[in-house]
């Protein structure tokens, strides 16, 4: 048991979440951090688009995408609890009833891969169950597609957000390196909101991750994409 939880300890801090305690804000921690690269990006990527002449922002856009963001973090450490209560009790619940624990690497090995696949069931199903439609349109609801619209983020989505990750809560991991690990997960989604990258990545890139080239197809309501 010690050996585990010293293996846990020990990728929680190569991860940077630090030593943080069950029900702890380990994922606002790191993505509020990371908000400031944010701001940096979407200034550099308003300053390259003027020094081009590609037309990424719009004024009244931007100020609605940066106005939900800062509503989504206003509001998000509430529903953190939130998502951090129903983890929790997973997680005491199959501890409690003596299932045994899969080994501490193969854990590790499948937290971010059984992540994105929460995520992806979330995201999917926010797009076709109207009630969950209801927080994610707010993200699809903008004019231009730039890294801003990253931001714009409905608050609540994360209502419902949290059971599509009791799987990892079954399979006993740690509910400080779980917020860590879906905090990095959280972090990279910002990136591929960017229609400034016009080509395509290295096949090999764009067959595993979600890139550019992909999630601008996806925010897009032209007409080649029905």
């Amino acid at each position: 048991m010690a050996a585990t939880e010293d293996m846990y300890a020990r990728v929680q801090a190569v991860l940077g979440g630090g030593d943080v305690a069950p029900g702890a804000d380990a994922e606002d921690g790191i993505v509020g951090a990371a908000t400031v690269w944010f701001a940096a990006a979407v200034l550099v990527e308003i300053v390259a688009s003027a020094a081009f002449d590609v037309k990424l922002y719009k004024h009244d856009d931007t100020i609605s995408n940066l106005s939900a963001g800062v509503m989504s973090i206003l509001l998000g450490s509430f529903l953190q609890a939130w998502n951090m209560l129903l983890y929790n009790a997973m997680y005491e619940l199959v501890r409690d009833a003596g299932v045994p624990a899969l080994p501490p690497t193969l854990v590790i090995a499948l937290a971010f891969p059984l992540i994105d696949l929460g995520y992806y069931w979330f995201h999917r199903l926010s797009h076709e169950v109207q009630i969950m439609w209801i927080g994610h349109g707010v993200h699809h609801s903008g004019f231009a597609y730039n890294l801003s619209t990253a931001l714009r983020q409905g608050t609540g989505e994360k209502v419902t957000a949290p059971f599509f990750y009791m799987h990892l809560a079954a399979l006993q991991l740690p509910p400080s390196l779980y917020q860590t690990a879906k905090a990095w997960h959280t972090v990279y989604q910002f990136w591929p909101h960017t229609d400034f990258l016009a080509g395509n990545l290295p096949a090999a890139v764009e067959f595993v991750f979600n890139t550019p080239a992909h999630h601008r197809v996806h925010h897009a309501r032209n007409a080649r994409y029905p």
